[in-house]
């Protein structure tokens, strides 16, 4: 059974969340790394989202990273996955595929959002950068990347540079 099956059969809802013992929350997600951060993040999060916003996940990038544990990544997971809003998942995984094709030369996220964020319509943004972080986690691995499995090993840059050694 997955973690998010077991942790919502033990907290149908927000206030279920809100009113845990942390310890119980952590029981439930124990397998996940830094377990107990983020079982105090979540009920943190549920209380926030209970008491700030009448129990309603926000739209609001802002109003996101204001609710413990969230950052920008999860941010604009929210915004892309639940309202259908413009957004760049960037991820190690993302930045690693934009830099080796040549899109950009920073590990810095914020850099390769802005990047991204200039240069793909609004309404490709999520789509793209899921499916660049599929890419990037089972294609274009950092060790041992699968280059005769890519079909844009033509245009890349880390390709190009591993050919002429």
């Amino acid at each position: 059974m997955a973690v998010k099956d077991g942790l919502f059969a033990k907290f149908k809802t927000l206030s279920d969340f809100a009113k845990a013992p942390v310890g119980d929350i952590e029981d439930s997600i124990r397998t996940l790394g830094l377990h107990k951060s983020k079982a105090k993040s979540l009920k943190a999060a549920a209380i926030m989202i209970s008491d700030r916003f009448s129990g309603k996940v926000p739209r609001s990038f802002d109003d996101l990273l204001a609710i413990p544990g969230v950052g920008r990544k999860t941010a604009n997971c929210v915004r892309g996955e639940v309202f259908g809003l413009p957004a760049i998942i960037c991820d190690t995984h993302f930045i690693r595929l934009a830099n080796r094709i040549g899109f950009v030369k920073t590990d810095n996220a914020f850099e390769v959002e802005k990047f991204f964020i200039s240069n793909l319509a609004p309404e490709r943004q999520y789509r793209y950068s899921m499916a660049a972080n599929y890419f990037g986690r089972n294609v274009c691995k950092s060790s041992n990347p699968r280059c005769e499995d890519c079909i844009l090993s033509d245009l890349c840059v880390f390709e190009i540079l591993r050919k002429n050694k």
